[in-house]
């Protein structure tokens, strides 16, 4: 369908506080443009266009008049999650004497933002094809009618390059990425984009300096006519919307733990993504469930763009809920409660059972079935939550005839965790009665109501 210019007011969901009371703050958004592109269109000469976007390099004065129809179709199936996407190329046609090939790019109606306004661009893309040339294949800009205002993101043959930010980043074909890009009316560094993953973990961002008060447009992406040969990409989900007023607050768009959310890990990593900019500097607040604040000693918080990323340094309270609050210019513009996991199941297995003497040589390596004497064996862990460490109890139990006839507790074992994984270096002394027995090693949680099996155990028979 054809999506109109349209002007709406709208209730986000944002709050301000005001003498302790939580009022809707109400928002006017323009919508400048925005198309999932169900609506099949395939333009296919200068100047024909669909929705809020122009398809061809003639959308503005001063631009060369060559058509790019040929090069920029609407593909059932090829967009996000299988629906409608624009897919758009280049060729090996070179224009008359310019040597340059055939491209093709979008390019927005103009727009204008008056001071304290911002402006936000999203669209998902991924590259197909990348040819063969090695420089700057595409750009990803916002423009006036006489020159680029800025350029805060290029694609290479390589890489996504990043101007005034986080350096270059490595793409892969075939992935969906998103494109955030943020224009406010501010003195510096006014222009802000940021690239995303398809679950929206950050991969870079950059920003730019540009003067945007006079009527300007964006370019979501063009594939510069400069030896691309046989680039291509799709792109998918792109709007323009431009924020007004100046009780606008930030809110909270995604989050890696929802709200609400239970059996989180002790020691969580959160990424809370908010729709627009924030005001000044942000503070992050943790408080328990009876309202103590966590000394700030406990965590680190950092703000990238628009994300804030919390980050716990020892674990929390098992089974106990926590509220998360960003704090801007005193305000609380967002906050997510959780409530963490009481205990979880382990991986783990034997990597080697060896008999020893008692100053712990080798003298019979990997034996399958228990025997008298010394044992000492070597397990692996693995704590899918990425815990640092894995503190608890072990517990051995040797059983002849379904009778346990011998146990051993060691309490208080700590096992430090690289990215999860360890090793549990543990030496038994085993009767006699271990010849044709069934010997068992579990790994515990001791709580208050007692010990909690971590895995099935092992077993050596």
């Amino acid at each position: 369908m054809r999506l109109k210019f349209k002007i709406i007011m709208v209730l986000l969901g944002l709050f301000i506080v005001s003498q302790g009371v939580w009022v809707a703050a109400q928002i006017e958004a323009v919508t400048i443009f925005t198309d999932d592109f169900e609506s099949g269109v395939n333009p296919s000469s200068i100047g024909v266009y669909d929705s809020e976007l122009f398809y061809n390099s003639s959308a503005m004065s001063g631009m060369p008049a060559i058509s790019y129809g040929n090069h920029l179709h609407v593909v059932e199936g090829m967009g996000y999650n299988g629906t409608n996407g624009l897919h758009m190329h280049c060729d090996e046609t070179i224009l008359g004497s310019t040597g340059k090939y055939r491209g093709a790019w979008l390019t927005t109606r103009e727009f204008a933002l008056e001071t304290g306004e911002v402006a936000i661009l999203r669209y998902k893309f991924k590259i197909l094809n990348k040819g063969t040339y090695m420089g700057e294949i595409a750009r990803f800009s916002c423009i006036n009618s006489d020159s680029y205002l800025a350029t805060p993101l290029a694609l290479t043959n390589e890489y996504f390059s990043f101007n005034n930010g986080s350096g270059n980043y490595e793409y892969s074909l075939d992935e969906w990425y998103n494109i955030e890009c943020l224009i406010t009316t501010e003195d510096a560094d006014n222009v802000k984009l940021q690239l995303t993953n398809e679950n929206h973990e950050i991969l870079g961002h950059a920003k730019i300096t540009a003067d945007v008060t006079g009527p300007i447009y964006t370019r979501p992406i063009l594939f510069i006519g400069t030896q691309c040969d046989l680039a291509e990409a799709v792109m998918d989900d792109v709007s323009l919307t431009v924020i007004r007023g100046d009780e606008y607050t930030p809110s909270i768009w995604q989050s890696t733990i929802t709200d609400g959310e239970k059996n989180v890990s002790r020691i969580p990593n959160i990424n809370i993504l908010f729709d627009t900019l924030f005001k000044s500097e942000i503070d992050c607040i943790v408080e328990d469930s009876e309202g103590n604040l966590l000394d700030k000693s406990s965590y680190e918080f950092d703000v990238k763009f628009r994300t804030v990323y919390l980050r716990f340094e020892s674990p929390l309270e098992r089974k106990k809920t926590y509220k998360v609050k960003i704090v801007d210019t005193e305000e609380i513009i967002g906050q997510i409660a959780f409530t963490t996991e009481k205990t979880h199941l382990l991986n783990s297995e034997f990597i080697s059972v060896d008999k020893t003497d008692e100053e712990g040589n080798v003298l019979e390596p990997d034996i399958s079935s228990p025997v008298e004497g010394y044992v000492k064996a070597v397990i692996s862990i693995e704590d899918p939550f990425l815990y640092p460490e894995f503190s608890g109890v072990v517990m051995v139990a040797l059983y002849r005839d379904s009778k346990m006839v011998w146990a051993d507790i060691r309490e208080h074992i700590l096992v430090p965790l690289n990215m999860g994984k360890g090793e549990l270096n543990i030496t038994l002394e085993l009767p006699e009665e271990a010849e044709g027995g069934v010997l068992k090693i579990f790994l515990l949680d001791y709580l208050e109501e007692g010990y909690i099996p971590l895995h099935p155990g092992l077993t050596i028979s």
